[in-house]
């Protein structure tokens, strides 16, 4: 029979199908350079020396620079929505590139441009979750551009504060089964926290995951439904 679900609680209508899988064995939609909506025309470069990428190597030039700024946000603006639109529209993954202002101890998202305030992400990524129980959200924290150590523990901090017991306990070892999806939404705990590779970097933080050891997030590189259709079927019939 016909399950109906609605985009922006989809785990919840599935939860029958979804309740005695790990999260390793669900295909979980998500967005790439999720802050990015923002940036347009205008936005201030992240980190000038990533210009070598657009530029391939040249020298950077004022005329460079302004072909640069013009046309580089056209590239760098991977989504078109919101991040709280981006989690209505059925998207569970968000991939955060981390920008720390340190003249004014703010986070933004970046993807070569600056793109979305984090902490104003923060509160309404934290809205969603409560408001939908049994809807499951990974945050990877990818990048972290002109961040130290020190304002990455803040920004953690405050992840602690604005997710609390809805944060996800890290595996305690590498090899450390995942979690059922079930288990997830019985112990209230919806929200999952990555960085690429902690190596214990940030101590005390006992939902914090290595996503290079428990993330499975293969690339298809393609705008093709069908040869994306054909990625994910061969990437889920893979081992986990």
């Amino acid at each position: 029979a016909k399950i109906h679900y609605e985009m922006d609680s989809w785990m919840g209508s599935l939860s029958p199908l979804l309740n005695n899988r790990k999260l390793s064995e669900i295909v979980i939609p998500g967005t790439h350079n999720s802050g990015s909506y923002p940036i347009t025309v205008g936005s201030r470069i992240s980190d000038l020396n990533q210009i070598s990428d657009f530029t391939d190597g040249a020298e950077t030039s004022p005329l460079i620079m302004n072909i640069v700024r013009k046309a580089g946000p056209g590239w760098a603006k991977c989504q078109d929505h919101s991040i709280g639109d981006q989690l209505r529209r059925g998207n569970r993954y968000l991939d955060l590139r981390v920008y720390c202002d340190r003249e004014t101890d703010e986070y933004y998202l970046e993807h070569f441009f600056i793109g979305s305030n984090l902490t104003e992400d923060l509160l309404n990524i934290a809205q969603f979750v409560e408001d939908r129980a049994e809807e499951v959200v990974i945050l990877d924290l990818r990048s972290e551009q002109n961040c130290t150590d020190l304002l990455m523990i803040r920004l953690l901090e405050r992840i602690g504060r604005v997710f609390g017991e809805k944060l996800v306990p890290a595996p305690i070892w590498d090899d450390d089964p995942l979690p059922t999806y079930g288990q997830l939404v019985a112990d209230g705990t919806t929200v999952v926290v990555s960085v690429k590779d902690n190596h214990g970097k940030y101590q005390g933080f006992d939902w914090l995951w290595n996503s290079r050891a428990h993330m499975i997030d293969p690339f298809a590189d393609t705008a093709s439904k069908e040869q994306l259709r054909s990625f994910i079927v061969d990437e889920m019939s893979k081992p986990r």
